[in-house]
C-alpha cells in the first residue's frame, strides 16, 4: 500500500502549496509549438522534468493579462523570445530540505489514506481527513508567513476602476 500510494501523495500535498522548499526560479527555452496552438500561442517551452505545478511566467513584456497555459509539458504563450523565467514548485525528494509540518501534513494525509484498508474501519478514514485538514492549514498559514507579501501592481485596468 505505501509502495503504491507514497509518491503521488507527496507530489499530491508538494503541488497544493507553493512550499518554501520546493519553489524556485528556472529559465526555460524555446522548444516546438504542437500545431494545434498555433492559432493561440506564439511559443512554446518545455518545463523541467521535476515541475510540478508553474507559479508564475516573468518576462520583459509581460502586461496584465497576458495568457499563458501548460500542456503536454509545455508553457505555451505569447510572451518571451528564446528565454523566459518561470517560478514554479519542483518535485524535491530531499527530505532533509522539507519544512517540518509538511512532514507532519504528508504524514497525516497517509495516515488518513491508509487507515480504512489496514483497520477496516471507515469511520477512522473520516476522522483522519479531518486531522489531515487542520495540519496542513496551520502547515500552509506557517510557510506562507516566511516570506514578504507580493505586492499587486496597479495596471490600467485598476486605475480605471
Amino acid at each position: 500500500l505505501a509502495r503504491a500510494t507514497y509518491d503521488a501523495t507527496r507530489k499530491s500535498i508538494m503541488e497544493l502549496h507553493a512550499w518554501n522548499f520546493a519553489t524556485r526560479w528556472g529559465t526555460l527555452s524555446a522548444g516546438i509549438l504542437p500545431t494545434a496552438a498555433l492559432a493561440k500561442y506564439a511559443r512554446a517551452y518545455d518545463l523541467p522534468g521535476d515541475c510540478l505545478r508553474v507559479l508564475e511566467v516573468e518576462d520583459d513584456s509581460a502586461n496584465d493579462g497576458d495568457e499563458w497555459e501548460v500542456a503536454e509539458g509545455q508553457l505555451m504563450t505569447n510572451l518571451g523570445g528564446d528565454t523566459i523565467r518561470l517560478r514554479y514548485i519542483f518535485d524535491n525528494t530531499v527530505v532533509g530540505n522539507w519544512s517540518p509540518q509538511f512532514v507532519d501534513s504528508l504524514a497525516s494525509r497517509l495516515e488518513q489514506d491508509w487507515a480504512e484498508h489496514l483497520v477496516k474501519e471507515s469511520t477512522l478514514a473520516e476522522r483522519k481527513a479531518t486531522g489531515y485538514e487542520q495540519t496542513l492549514a496551520r502547515a500552509r498559514t506557517t510557510d506562507s508567513a516566511q516570506a514578504t507579501a507580493r505586492r499587486i501592481e496597479t495596471t490600467s485596468w485598476t486605475r480605471v476602476r
